[in-house]
């Protein structure tokens, strides 16, 4: 095996890689080769990793951006790779690569499922990888079976998520796909303030904006749905997807604004579900999912509006990482470390100034 390292994409390839990507089962939308507006609108440096094999043919693939001052080298939802048996050689020359140019660490999440992902997890092991939270070897998710009828998965529903579903031409609300980016961007506005509300980490707006702009423009391997009550915004969700898997990317609605008591959120997935079976994909992946999630998570809720849907709970590799500059690592941490102490101590003195 070869492996070139690329920070644009040779023409010449192009087709090859993607048509690689189209058949991997494990292939995930974050890695593919018509995916990188999504970084370049973000301002993320990144380094696009192609493995050749002996017979001249594309049998892996990765998209690692950087992080600050180069301290980490990171690859969401990927790498790729055409086997498990291609994996090690592969990974081995991306740490070469990386270590080379004093890289701290890599951080990686191959998209394998269980129980096939066991392959995968015993290299991980083999290269010296440990899981980025504790000992979460794999990650949660759920996924509706769309290799069905329309009225086989309507039916596998409850009575009470069909008739959220029906409100929506009783209380004659809207659900569209945007116009335009200022109106996707009502929905990124819905979603910052909510996950502000709940503690979470926010979605930075040019992420938003990489994602409208490489996917929901086209609306094939990616889209948006809003919904609107007269002139009010209820919620929004986008999604994207791969040849045979789709996955929700974004969510959030304004209960306050939703009419009669409607819970919007049912019938703007019900469209997604729709939008993904029409697009060729047999499953639907709600991209994180724990029906044992308890009450007092700040993702209970969305847990429990997942689970009106009927998922068949998956488990798939969650984020690995592998030391490569040990000092590079201790220096970052220290100054992560100092960065969070001050800015504790910042709000410590903005509170008592009052």
């Amino acid at each position: 095996m070869k492996v070139m390292f690329e920070e644009n994409l040779p023409i010449e390839i192009q087709a090859d890689l993607t048509d690689f990507w189209l058949n991997c089962d494990s292939a995930h939308i974050w890695q593919a080769p018509f995916s990188s507006s999504y970084y370049d609108i973000q301002n993320k440096k990144t380094i696009k990793v192609i493995g050749i094999d002996d017979d001249g043919k594309v049998c892996g693939f990765g998209q690692f951006f950087y992080t600050l001052n180069n301290f980490e080298a990171v690859c969401l939802r990927g790498p790729v790779v055409k086997s498990p048996d291609h994996f090690e050689p592969f990974m081995q020359l991306v740490e070469k690569y990386f270590l080379d140019r004093k890289v701290g660490q890599l951080r990686i999440s191959p998209y394998w499922a269980y129980p096939e992902a066991e392959q995968i997890v015993n290299r991980l092991k083999n290269l010296d990888y440990s899981a980025y939270y504790k000992d979460e070897v794999y990650t949660k998710t759920g996924r509706v079976s769309l290799d069905r009828s329309l009225d086989d998965i309507w039916l596998s529903f409850s009575k009470d998520t069909r008739k959220h579903i029906k409100k929506v031409d009783k209380y004659n609300i809207l659900i569209k796909k945007p116009d335009s980016y200022d109106d996707a961007l009502s929905g990124f506005n819905i979603l910052k303030r909510m996950r502000t509300a709940r503690g979470l980490t926010p979605m930075d707006e040019n992420e938003f904006k990489g994602f409208y702009e490489s996917f929901t423009c086209g609306d094939d391997w990616g889209t948006q749905f809003n919904a609107y009550h007269e002139s009010d915004f209820l919620g929004t969700l986008w999604l994207a997807r791969m040849k045979n898997i789709s996955i929700t990317v974004g969510y959030a609605v304004d209960r306050d604004k939703c009419p009669n008591g409607i819970s919007i959120g049912i019938p703007l997935w019900w469209e997604g579900i729709k939008w993904a079976r029409e697009k060729g994909c047999i499953l639907f992946d709600v991209e994180g999912y724990d029906p044992d999630t308890p009450v007092e998570s700040p993702l209970y809720h969305i847990h429990q509006h997942k689970q009106k849907f009927r998922p068949e709970p998956v488990q798939i590799i969650s984020e690995h990482i592998k030391v490569l500059n040990s000092q590079k690592c201790l220096m970052y941490k220290a100054f992560d470390l100092k960065n969070r102490v001050q800015k504790k101590l910042n709000k410590f003195i903005h509170k008592s100034s009052y």
